[in-house]
């Protein structure tokens, strides 16, 4: 009877570790697979959607879109437009004029109305909104996509049309 219960324990045991290694990969590859890229696609377009009401109401207001083109854009019209404090990121200077991130602490509010350089990120600080000017008729706006490099809306940069 101990011989096969130490059998069944060694069997438990083992297939425990197993289904604790499948989860773990299957929650792994379900989070970062194309599940949550079709998410931060969909949130992108919500959030170019917002920012292109912004840029139309600075349109209005100054008769032209606003000439700074890269991510800190949203520094002119984040008083123009709502957009849900999570997506809003925000760097500071350092004595040195490095721009180094500001941390965004648990349960905590950032109030990006009263910072500056500020700019727009996908559920996280490197998957960037970028605006570029081209006219005072025409912009593009874009998001850096899945591997975080500005690549001026080419390769896998989603853009707004």
């Amino acid at each position: 009877m101990k011989k096969y219960y130490k059998y069944a324990l060694v069997v438990l045991t083992i297939l425990a570790i197993g289904t604790y290694f499948l989860i773990n990969n299957f929650k792994n590859n379900f989070m970062q697979g194309e599940r949550l890229f079709g998410l931060d696609k969909n949130i992108t377009y919500k959030l170019f959607d917002s920012v292109k009401v912004g840029l139309e109401r600075f349109k209005n207001q100054y008769d032209h879109y606003q000439n700074y083109s890269g991510k800190y854009f949203f520094d002119s019209i984040k008083t123009l437009v709502l957009i849900p404090e999570v997506y809003v990121y925000a760097d500071s200077i350092n004595e040195d004029g490095q721009l180094i991130p500001i941390t965004k602490l648990a349960g905590k509010t950032l109030n990006y109305l009263t910072v500056s350089h500020t700019y727009l990120g996908v559920g996280h600080k490197d998957l960037t909104i970028i605006y570029r000017y081209i006219s005072n008729e025409f912009y593009k706006l874009y998001s850096v996509g899945e591997n975080c490099i500005d690549e001026n809306g080419k390769c896998d940069d989603i853009v707004y049309k």
